[in-house]
């Protein structure tokens, strides 16, 4: 069973790039830790309209966070939340399909097209 976990961040205007660097810096630490041995995959994206929101994903293989989340996640809270408004979910795989592929994700089969839905009334 797979556990995902999100801490969104939120910062001022003009502070973007300052704090970006902080989040690839942390989970750059992150990566290089052997602290966390279930620890899957870390990712950081940035919100696609919205300057300065971010989410950084922490998906753990075989081992769920706890409700309150994994100590990892609670760890980059607590140093995040000094200088942005943060806020942490956690998330735990209930199904694995195995027309889902192996991370439980969705691939398109060969030679299937993806058309744009139809919006005339």
């Amino acid at each position: 069973m797979k556990g995902l976990e999100i801490i969104r961040v939120q910062t001022t205007t003009g502070d973007e790039s300052k704090v970006e660097g902080m989040l690839r810096a942390l989970l750059k630490g992150v990566r290089k830790s052997s602290e966390w041995p279930d620890l899957q995959n870390t990712a950081l994206y940035g919100h696609a309209s919205i300057p300065g929101s971010f989410i950084v994903q922490l998906t753990w293989e075989d081992k769920v966070p706890e409700a309150q989340g994994s100590q990892l996640a609670l760890r980059l809270l607590e140093m995040v939340k000094t200088l942005v408004l943060a806020d942490h979910s956690v998330w735990i795989q209930r199904e694995q399909n195995k027309d889902m592929g192996q991370d439980g994700g969705w691939e398109k089969p060969k030679g299937m097209r993806l058309s744009k839905p139809n919006n005339k009334s």
